[in-house]
């Protein structure tokens, strides 16, 4: 894209559809912006995948369900496998990894990856795509990282979030168990010296 200066700029990058610029872009504009993508992957070590957990473009069904290899056999893989960012203008030309049938689907000819970094470790990858011809640039993988840096540190914070919330109803569970098994302690010792008590009443009546 073409920077103007002393002009208002808009990056069809379906994040960006959240400016309300968008909404005042000539119709031709916004269906060139149809047909940009953009996704959040968690990975899923257990099963070596990616799973899409949200996104802007997609079909229904592919969020929360859809899934990509995380190995070097996919674009997104590949950013995470080697930690790098990756571009590929032309998907159906690539060498170092093939095209996922989910990208094939939706007609996807480019598109480029991030890592998104978690607590202490990746979250997944940030990636966006595009039906359109053209080519992505350094300065938009820039961008796309800085996204994906805001994104991180989002999704760190509600990490520690539900872990201290997890924390914390386990705390109660404890008190609770710890609560009850004293109450229980009590009753044991009150029942005991009741008890005792009677013992030493019929002592004192036998003596007399």
């Amino acid at each position: 894209m073409e920077f103007i200066p002393g002009k208002q700029q808009f990056v069809s990058f379906p994040i960006y559809k959240l400016d309300p610029a968008w909404r005042r872009l000539p119709e031709a504009e916004r269906r060139k912006g149809k047909e940009e993508f953009c996704k959040v992957m968690e990975i899923l070590p257990a099963e070596n995948r990616l799973v899409v957990r949200a996104g802007v473009g997609w079909d229904k069904g592919v969020i929360g369900s859809a899934s990509v290899g995380a190995d070097l056999e996919s674009p997104a893989g590949f950013a995470l496998r080697t930690g790098k960012p990756v571009i590929s203008n032309h998907l159906g030309n690539e060498q170092r990894f093939r095209t996922p049938e989910l990208l094939v689907r939706h007609g996807i000819r480019r598109g480029m990856n991030v890592i998104l970094q978690g607590d202490g470790s990746p979250f997944g990858v940030l990636e966006v795509d595009s039906r359109s011809e053209g080519e992505f640039a350094e300065r938009d993988i820039a961008f796309l990282q800085g996204a994906a840096n805001i994104l991180g540190m989002a999704i760190e914070r509600q990490c520690h979030e539900r872990q201290l919330k997890e924390a914390l109803a386990a705390q109660q569970v404890l008190l609770k168990e710890i609560n009850h098994r004293a109450k229980n302690s009590l009753q044991l010792v009150s029942g005991l010296l009741g008890l005792q008590a009677r013992r030493i009443d019929d002592a004192n009546v036998r003596e007399h």
